[in-house]
């Protein structure tokens, strides 16, 4: 009887081992044909950046400043372009005056109209012309924080088209940047390497 045991226990064991071969020897398959499959196949990827902007504006004034050239890195905060905006920004002081003088017109006529100096009309008028008087300054200062091209991220200029001196084109990018960090690859690859490729 225990001869039989010992029989049985070896001949599991042989089997076992067998078995494990075989897995291994599959498994080797596996990788080799994995190993032949990228040699034949030779993929090739991109580097693309993750971040990129473009920039057009339409300021109707000269370039004053140009402080990247294509290819250059840069900093996140660095100034990159400066457009000329002096009569822009005498505009922007000049809407501000406005807007204080029907503020104060403003003032004056609810003043008048509690001691019924004036009627109701007149309140309402003033303050629609207040309205209007800021609505103008906020357009004008929309205009005018486009007069310097700040560097949103770190990267490097990939496209320059604009020069000192120089009037952008209208909704024309005049200038192109791209982020240096955290690229990403893309590569185009067979469907079945999905089940043991990883990222």
């Amino acid at each position: 009887m225990t001869g039989h045991v010992l029989t049985g226990a070896i001949a599991l064991m042989l089997g076992g081992a067998a078995l494990t071969s075989q897995a291994a020897a599959e498994s080797k398959v596996t990788t080799n044909s994995r190993y032949s499959d990228v040699a034949q196949y030779q993929p090739r990827g991109v580097l693309t950046p993750t971040k990129m902007a473009a920039f057009s504006t339409n300021i109707v004034a000269t370039v004053a400043s140009v402080g990247v050239q294509e290819g250059q890195s840069f900093k996140k905060g660095d100034l990159l372009v400066a457009f000329d905006c002096r009569r822009q920004r005498a505009e922007l002081k000049a809407r501000e005056a406005v807007v204080q003088e029907m503020a104060l017109t403003l003032k004056s006529s609810t003043y008048l109209a509690r001691r019924s100096a004036v009627g109701r009309q007149d309140v309402e008028i003033a303050r629609a012309r207040l309205k209007k008087a800021r609505a103008d300054l906020e357009g004008i200062a929309a205009e005018v924080s486009n007069c310097d091209v700040i560097a949103p991220f770190s990267g490097a200029v990939s496209e320059l088209n604009i020069k000192m001196h120089e009037l952008p084109v209208s909704g024309q990018p005049f200038l192109r940047i791209v982020s240096n960090s955290d690229l990403e690859v893309v590569s185009i690859v067979p469907s079945r390497w999905l089940r043991w490729i990883t990222t």
